[in-house]
């Protein structure tokens, strides 16, 4: 039980560090893009997508790259 509870608290883990590398590009100039331009100030890698709210339904394949070496 206890290994099956760390593999899931390890792949939120992982999970949450994707997350917190993205930054919605197009979001810049409203006042999301300060928010997450805090956010992002404290992770280590940061990187960036030219989209909106939506990177899965406008840029499908440049997202599915950058989630693919984000996992690696």
């Amino acid at each position: 039980m206890t290994a099956e509870i760390n593999a899931r608290l390890r792949g939120r883990q992982q999970e949450q560090e994707i997350l917190d590398r993205l930054v919605h590009e197009a979001h810049r100039g409203r006042a999301g893009a300060a928010l997450q331009e805090t956010m992002a100030a404290h992770t280590k890698d940061v990187r960036r997508i030219p989209t909106g709210h939506s990177p899965f339904l406008s840029r499908p394949a440049e997202l599915a790259e950058l989630l693919d070496e984000l996992t690696r």
